[in-house]
């Protein structure tokens, strides 16, 4: 076995090594047990200058609150603003403070936390080098505010450019004008920053420049710019609503543009161009449907029962129909398809040249005292037909045959103002006006019809037993065949010609006579001496016993007054108002034929009405 030592005599530096051992270890211990055992904060540490070892937390937080009240007692500095204004600050103005509790907590809990090593670090740390607390500094919120708004009294708040409307004539453009604004946080924070470290030299705060905003020249123009609109009426299934008018307002825009960025510190004045509407909200609201720029009366016998319903439904459909300005009118349309289910009925109509019974007969009349209100109220007829043979409730070259998905008749509303069609039937009448809004828009309508041919109507026998052998009777009346030409003739208020254009161009078929040849005996004729043997019954049934027509419209023979005074080939001159308002009335009385041209309304392949 080696030996260490040679001898029994040991090294001296072993001796001062194991001593030196010893020793540390000792104060190893020794710190250990003081970091442990020590209750109160450690020497060394230290917080705003106050040296807190050997306090508890209460003796610390205690000495902390002495120590500020002390220190800033008297302490007060100057904050100026640019030129404009300054003011001295006191800390107890802004009741300034330690926050002392919460610094004593921090200080006592050094060497006082975590592990054996940290503590024990921490403890060194504060002997040897110090150990100081940061303190926060707390001020009294309500007398920070306060004094934040003395100084915000001194912003200018920016003004981005504008532009107003002068006398609704003059677009004015308004420049910007940039702000100034203190920035008071930074301002209150730099205060505490200074107090804290006992700097009490003056403060000077300047204002930041707060931005404007400059036009948007194309913005502008979006907003100030209008498209003129008249007032209107719109349709609503709650009831009608008027539409205010709008005045239509524009300008240069290029040039605005340029004039505002050549001097945008200026105002700038810039004309506006004005267009007035035709239709103005107030003249709408007072006079609508105020005024009947038309009114047209046709007449039946009521005792067609199925004829008259038709004539009754039909006008309450079309009543109370309202057309904008432009918006067009369609028959069919608005009256829609004719059915049983709907409630229209059969009655006579003319179908392949003929007269039979067909659902719907009857809504001709109505269609066509329609069209005759809306060419008197100076309309613009779309699409019209005439019926195959005239008919006696219009005259020659008025009337307007319809048949659904086939034949309309159509108008537009030409006016600058709404109209309304108001249709009613009573008795033995109907009545259709066209009212309007505007007096001014009254005008004249004359028609002058010029006839280009007629054809002769030819003559058919049909033997009757019923009449005694040789003896002859007219069933139906003839009626020439007819190609006329209808012109409008428009007068203005002072009865001056404004324009005169041809309304359409009528081409009617004859209708052949019919003439019944008795095959049968004298002595077996019940009927009177006046030879009328056709039952009431049969003037029911046109399209089994066609009646004839009176001897007032067959053309060729004793023409009727109202006809006669519209025919532009004998009388140039503008047709008479009366006939197309006022037709010979029809009665049960009425001789067989004219209750045939009444009844039979359109010929048409398909469904005629």
């Amino acid at each position: 076995m080696m030996k260490l030592f040679s001898g029994n005599k040991i090294p001296k530096w072993a001796v001062i090594t194991a001593a030196a051992a010893g020793l540390v270890l000792v104060l190893f211990v020794g710190l250990i047990i003081y970091t442990y055992a020590h209750a109160d904060i450690f020497p060394g540490v230290t917080a705003a200058g106050v040296k807190l070892g050997g306090m508890d937390a209460a003796e610390a937080t205690a000495a902390l609150d002495t120590a500020c009240s002390e220190r800033y007692a008297d302490a007060s500095l100057t904050v100026k603003l640019e030129d404009l204004w300054s003011r001295e600050i006191a800390a107890s103005e802004l009741g300034l403070s330690f926050s002392s509790a919460d610094t004593a907590a921090k200080a006592a809990a050094i060497g006082h936390e975590g592990g054996m090593f940290k503590r024990m670090g921490a403890v060194l740390d504060a002997m040897f080098g110090g150990y100081d607390v940061e303190v926060s500094v707390n001020m009294d919120e309500a007398a920070v505010e306060s004094l934040k708004e003395e100084f915000a009294k001194f912003d200018v708040a920016p003004v981005d450019a504008d532009y107003t409307i002068e006398d609704e004539t003059t677009l004015v453009l308004h420049p910007r004008q940039d702000g100034r604004k203190l920035d008071t946080d930074v301002l209150m924070k730099t205060v505490t920053e200074r107090f804290f470290a006992q700097d009490y030299s003056e403060i000077v705060a300047t204002r930041e420049v707060a931005e404007s905003v400059a036009l948007d020249m194309d913005k502008v123009y979006s907003e100030v710019h209008k498209e003129v609109a008249d007032a209107r009426l719109e349709k609503k299934s709650d009831g009608n609503v008027i539409v205010p008018h709008v005045v239509g307002v524009d300008y240069d825009l290029e040039a605005a543009k340029v004039a505002y960025s050549q001097k945008p510190d200026e105002v700038i004045r810039i004309p506006l161009k004005l267009t007035q509407p035709k239709v103005l909200t107030k003249h709408l609201e007072v006079n609508l449907f105020k005024y009947c720029l038309a009114e047209v009366t046709t007449r039946f016998s009521p005792k067609k029962v199925a004829r008259t319903s038709n004539v009754r439904l039909s006008a309450k459909l079309i009543n109370g129909t309202i057309l904008n300005p432009g918006e067009e009118f369609s028959y069919n349309k608005t009256v829609g398809p004719r059915t049983k289910a709907r409630g229209f009925k059969e009655a006579a109509i003319f179908a392949q040249g003929e007269v039979v019974d067909g659902i719907g007969g009857g809504i001709c009349q109505t269609s066509s005292t329609l069209y005759m209100a809306a060419v008197k109220a100076n309309m613009k007829t779309v699409q019209r037909s005439n019926h195959s043979f005239y008919v006696d409730y219009a005259p020659k070259g008025e009337d307007a045959t319809v048949v659904y998905g086939s034949l309309d008749f159509k108008f537009k509303n030409t006016s600058k103002y709404p109209i309304k069609i108001v249709a009613t039937s009573q008795n033995n009448w109907i009545k259709v006006q066209i009212m309007g809004t505007e007096p001014d828009e009254v005008r004249t309508v004359k028609l002058t019809k010029k006839t280009h041919s007629t054809t002769p109507y030819t003559t058919r026998e049909k033997p009757s037993a019923e009449l005694a052998p040789g003896e002859r009777k007219v069933e139906q009346k003839g009626q020439p065949g007819l190609s006329m030409t209808v012109y409008r003739n428009v007068y203005d208020k002072n009865g001056k010609l404004v324009e005169s254009y041809v309304e359409n161009t009528s081409k009617y078929k004859p209708m052949p006579e019919i003439v019944l040849v008795g095959t049968g005996a004298a002595a077996e004729t019940t009927a009177p001496a006046t030879g009328e043997t056709t039952p009431p019954a049969e003037a029911e049934k046109p399209a089994e016993t066609p009646a004839p027509a009176p001897e007032a419209e067959k053309p060729a023979e004793t023409p009727a007054p109202a006809p006669e005074a519209e025919k532009p080939a004998e009388t140039p001159a503008p047709a008479p108002e009366a006939p197309a308002e006022t037709p010979a009335d029809t009665t049960a009385d009425t001789a067989p034929a004219q209750e045939q041209a009444e009844n039979a309304d359109a010929e048409n392949s398909g469904d005629a009405e």
